[in-house]
């Protein structure tokens, strides 16, 4: 996602740079169109989308270039169907974000969110000290099993270059180094506030880079003005650090394993291709040896990883607490639900209800592996409310008080649901689901046997209701 903003930022702030200086509506066009594929892409761009517009509009005041604004207004157009949703949805068009003024709330945001931006839900979790913060963003790793998710030793090469850079930059024009400062002050700010509080915690620094790329993207903007060989090297130099620093650390025993049977399964295939592609070059046939070589590869990838694929996910899920994560390290108390994962990889089309309970931040929703191998499976949550309300699982008293067993049933009945999967943190479903075992018999464990399967016996359950059994 932050990927995406740092792209579209650049984009949108070259440009923004382009209209300032010829006034052409293509460029305030093009301009606009990328600051709102940045908004759309997350809503936390907005104050580079604002400084952004800004400097639309003083080029259109600059140029009097007044007929800019159609287009501009058009051009924005793809940040509206994201935002006017949540508008409609909440009243908000930056929801779930929380926006302020002087203390004041000027938008509503999801209180959860808004707290744990603030770091109040992160129990026992300090404020880091100023240096502790700046070697998690440069060359520090909080967790050494993951590889670098911040900035990295190579933004100080690159922060050198652009400074550099800009001062050239500065001598021969105003406009562009003036707008890169401001794009860049605006990207940096919010990372400084109180509302970024979890990211200044052990918790949160170690992604508190991908927050400040697209503001760092813009003023590396500057590095690219400084040209020789020295400038390339440097660049060059910040490049391959980034690589070792970003390097996947993830992968355990049974990935390797895994790349080892397919690079043996593969072997003969590229020695094959080597000789298609000789053989071409030697007959002046060389178009359709690529041809050839290429659809050898593909069905071969598409008729051996399937196979391949079945014989070791099982391995990998049960592997993954120990040595598997991706933007944070997989939970093992939720991750050990893996036997549960196999069980229904190969189903024949499941109807899944999933539940879990609130853990503070809500990493403990695995669904996905749920899904299937073929994605054949349905996964759905079914509320326990008596009116169908989804409640919030960390008010449990109010849970409590509003769950209607008879009526949560029914609705497992009408939505034709196979099984009942409860993931710790434990829920109401599943004091239910074990108050009433002639309706739901326990079908699996996790590894450690805290997430539980339970085939829902249906007709049993039409019984208990008083539906009787159905016509077919």
């Amino acid at each position: 996602v932050h990927g995406l903003v740092t792209l579209y930022a650049v984009a949108g702030a070259s440009f923004a740079l382009a209209f300032l200086r010829s006034g052409r509506s293509r460029e305030a066009f093009l301009a606009g169109a990328a600051f709102g594929l940045a908004q759309a892409t997350h809503p936390g761009a907005l104050p580079l989308v604002a400084a952004g517009g800004g400097a639309i509009l003083v080029g259109i005041v600059r140029h009097r270039a007044w007929r800019a604004l159609v287009p501009v207004a058009l051009a924005t157009v793809v940040a509206w169907p994201w935002m006017g949703f949540a508008w409609m949805e909440t009243g908000s068009p930056l929801y779930p974000l929380q926006v302020e003024l002087g203390g004041a709330e000027i938008l509503r945001g999801h209180p959860q969110l808004d707290r744990l931006h603030r770091g109040e839900a992160l129990i026992g979790q300090e404020e880091l000290p100023v240096p502790k913060l700046i070697a998690l963003q440069l060359w520090e790793r909080e967790n050494p099993r993951a590889e670098m998710l911040s900035l990295g030793p190579g933004a100080l090469l690159l922060l050198g270059l652009a400074g550099v850079g800009g001062l050239g930059w500065w001598r021969s024009e105003r406009t562009g180094p003036l707008l890169s400062l401001v794009l860049f002050a605006v990207a940096f700010l919010p990372a400084l506030t109180s509302a970024a509080g979890a990211m200044h915690t052990a918790w949160g620094a170690p992604m508190l880079g991908r927050h400040l790329i697209p503001g760092f993207a813009i003023l590396i903007w500057a590095a690219t003005r400084v040209s020789g060989p020295w400038a390339q090297g440097v660049r060059a130099l910040a490049a391959w650090s980034g690589v070792w620093w970003g390097r996947p650390l993830g992968f355990g025993a049974a990935d390797w394993t895994a790349l080892g049977e397919l690079a043996r399964m593969m072997a003969p295939i590229v020695l094959a291709v080597v000789l298609l592609l000789a053989v071409g070059r030697w007959t002046g046939r060389l178009r359709t040896a690529l041809v050839t070589a290429a659809l050898l590869v593909l069905s071969t990838l598409i008729l051996a990883l399937p196979p391949l694929r079945d014989s070791h996910r099982t391995k990998i899920w049960a592997a993954a607490p120990a040595d598997a994560y991706d933007l944070h390290p997989l939970e093992p108390r939720y991750s050990r639900a893996w036997p549960l994962w196999a069980s229904v990889a190969e189903a024949p089309g499941l109807r899944i209800a999933f539940t879990a309970g609130w853990d503070g931040v809500g990493h403990n929703w695995y669904r996905y592996p749920f899904l299937g191998s073929r994605l054949q499976n349905r996964v759905l949550y079914v509320p326990v409310s008596a009116d169908g309300e989804v409640l919030d699982y960390q008010e449990m008293e109010e849970v409590v008080e509003a769950a209607d067993f008879e009526a949560w049933l029914r609705r497992l009945v009408e939505g034709r649901i196979d099984l009942l999967v409860t993931a710790p943190p434990d829920t109401l479903e599943r004091l239910w689901a074990r108050d009433h075992p002639g309706i739901f018999e326990p079908w699996g464990l996790g590894a450690e046997g805290r997430a539980r399967a339970y085939r829902i016996d249906r007709r049993a359950a039409r019984e208990w209701l008083g539906l009787g059994l159905p016509a077919n």
